[in-house]
């Protein structure tokens, strides 16, 4: 025999490599555990941006969460993330535009594969992946198998499998993209992220998740890298955690803060840091140099972009009862009128002017409901009293100022009205986000035009119902 040297090409072997991740998957359920969970963890998040004269912004926090998991069958509520104590640093020359960096935190359950099924978790998406066996790896004393995939299309985000195979879990799962463009924010030029599992009593937990991301904005470039390590698990005590400590999506990480009650036998801000150095790359802090010499124009549209991201700007959705009811019949139009036509919609916005302070402008009509239309303009200060705030939120908010109201059918007016107004809105925090509220307003009216003698009954006590939502970006 004669040998022939030459490297061996790539086997592609689809058939077998593809059952393993379809196992894998159906294996979840019974890998991972289907009850609920709370971890305790250390996490690092770095922030920087630089340009070609060097580095802008630096920020660095240390950090120790509690993730609270429903289990691994997603029927069982949400994943929630709270902030036991952090130690942060931030370095930033202020001439620079603002970059809001958010989901810090919760990028960690975000990232969980397994948990939500991402990429080539999801069975209905398999077909988008090519799959490449690459033999065995010991992870953590277990024997995996490797399995190497990339998309098909022009995506081309491409990614690594380790599934145990004793058990047939995911073991670890690292995965690259490029050209991320979310619906709101800054796109990312290149994403990786890697998770870790672990196994214990006979169910696999999440472990470590590493992420690092690229991205530019202008002339300067992002970079963010989120570390993350499980450190003890409980699966006795277990309660959710209160609204009001949990950190909800697109939270800023630099402004979440650490909750009011927390527990007395939480690591010194130094030891929070050093066990960090210990578990994740220390970085260098980079030489930032800070100018007395402030950029007015860049201080001034930072402003601008904390006011219109923050939590300062809120959308109403509203149904109100105008304060005056129809005749059922209108000899000006021969015809009757329905009482439907006494109530209005509208999508209405709050501002806020300082602290509790609001100002609110709404422009609410009913598209002819009723046989004949109806529109009010209103413009409102408002001043929020929060009631309960370790909860889902109540408040209290007494308001003040002036609306005009028009009736008319094909475009000739009947009727008009102008009224100082007053009130009170009772709110209710559905979520971070949502609001359910109700309206009491008293409308004092001091100067009316009524063409032709239209038939109505002012009633000037009327009420109203909606939904807010916080823009929060």
């Amino acid at each position: 025999m004669i040998s022939a040297p030459g490297d061996l090409k790539e086997v592609v072997i689809n058939g077998r490599s593809e059952s393993l991740v379809e196992k894998a998957i159906r294996k979840i359920p019974e890998n991972y555990p289907s009850h609920s969970f709370i971890m305790t963890g250390h996490l690092r998040m770095l922030h920087t941006t630089r340009d070609t004269v060097g580095y802008h912004y630096y920020y660095r926090n240390d950090a120790m969460v509690e993730p609270f998991y429903p289990g691994y069958s997603g029927k069982k509520g949400r994943p929630q993330i709270k902030l036991l104590h952090k130690s942060d640093t931030l370095i930033d020359d202020l001439t620079q535009d603002p970059i809001k960096w958010v989901n810090g935190y919760t990028s960690i359950l975000r990232r969980d594969f397994v948990l939500n099924r991402l990429e080539v978790l999801d069975k209905d998406r398999l077909k988008r992946y090519r799959f490449v066996l690459n033999g065995k790896e010991r992870i953590s004393d277990r024997q995996t198998d490797v399995i190497n995939f990339f998309t098909l299309s022009d995506e081309k985000n491409a990614g690594i499998i380790f599934i145990d195979t004793a058990t047939f879990a995911i073991a670890r799962m690292a995965l690259t993209k490029y050209n991320v463009k979310p619906l709101v924010g800054i796109e990312t030029d290149k994403g990786n992220t890697l998770v870790d599992y672990h196994y214990s009593n006979s169910k696999w937990y999440l472990d470590a998740v590493k992420i690092n991301n690229i991205s530019h904005h202008k002339k300067l470039q992002l970079y963010r890298t989120t570390d993350f390590k499980a450190a003890t698990f409980d699966t006795t005590n277990l309660k959710t955690i209160a609204y009001n400590d949990e950190i909800p999506n697109f939270s800023e990480d630099i402004n979440v803060k650490i909750p009011a009650t927390r527990a007395n036998d939480l690591p010194s801000d130094t030891q929070l840091s050093r066990t960090s150095d210990s578990l994740f790359s220390t970085p260098d802090v980079p030489l930032i140099l800070k100018t007395d010499k402030k950029n007015m124009g860049s201080l001034i549209y930072r402003a601008y972009v904390s006011y219109m991201l923050g939590n300062n700007i809120r959308t109403i959705f509203a149904i109100s009862k105008l304060p005056l009811n129809f005749n059922s019949y209108q000899p000006l139009l021969s015809k009757n009128l329905s009482l439907a036509g006494s109530y209005i919609l509208g999508l209405n916005l709050q501002f806020r002017l300082y602290k509790g302070l609001f100002s609110e402008f709404d422009t609410q009509f009913n598209m002819g409901i009723g046989g004949v239309n109806t529109r009010e303009d209103a413009y409102y200060l408002l001043y929020e009293l929060e009631i309960n705030k370790r909860s889902h939120i109540l408040s209290i908010s007494p308001l003040f100022w002036y609306s005009e109201i028009g009736l008319s059918k094909n475009k000739v007016s009947y009727y008009a009205q102008r009224s100082w107004v007053s009130g009170l809105i009772i709110s209710y925090d559905i979520s971070h986000r949502l609001t359910l509220f109700g309206t009491l307003k008293y409308y004092s009216t001091f100067k009316t035009l009524n063409n032709n003698n239209f038939l109505l009954n002012p009633e000037p006590l009327t009420y109203g119902a909606g939904l807010k939502y916080r823009l929060k970006l």
